[in-house]
């Protein structure tokens, strides 16, 4: 009797084990999966830091050369790229106009006046100022 329960024992002992193995061996598949996914993932990623260095390195490399000009370096002054400016980018100069801007418009004065002639009458004139040419021009009398 006690063989057969030793027996029994060793038998479930068994089966529990070879459960075990069951569950540690869906286990490795899954971890060998993700390894497998994972060095792919890092093999793309690699790929993509080399790219990035050159890149970089290209970049850099482009940025030096711009950054040169006639005083950084031995090129002549006529090899200089002259670049604009934002302002110039973004808004255009505008040419002169016709109509003198707002402080020169107020450069000019019209007024009128009465004064006496010599018979005692009073007459009315009028007439323009330049402030800029400090010219004066009757208009009407």
């Amino acid at each position: 009797m006690r063989s057969s329960l030793s027996l029994r024992r060793w038998i479930q002992r068994w089966r529990r084990l070879r459960e075990y193995c069951r569950q540690i061996e869906k286990e490795n598949a899954q971890l060998k999966s993700e390894n497998a996914q994972l060095k792919e993932r890092s093999a793309w990623l690699e790929a993509r830091l080399r790219e990035s260095e050159a890149r970089n390195r290209r970049l850099s490399e482009s940025l030096a050369s711009a950054k040169k000009d006639s005083r950084t370096s031995s090129k002549p002054p006529s090899s200089d790229i002259v670049k604009a400016s934002a302002k110039e980018l973004g808004k255009k100069k505008k040419a002169a106009s016709a109509e003198a801007p707002a402080y020169q418009k107020t450069a000019q004065r019209a007024f009128s006046f009465t004064r006496a002639a010599s018979d005692g009458s009073a007459v009315r004139i009028k007439a323009s100022v330049s402030l800029e040419t400090g010219t004066a021009a009757v208009l009407k009398e």
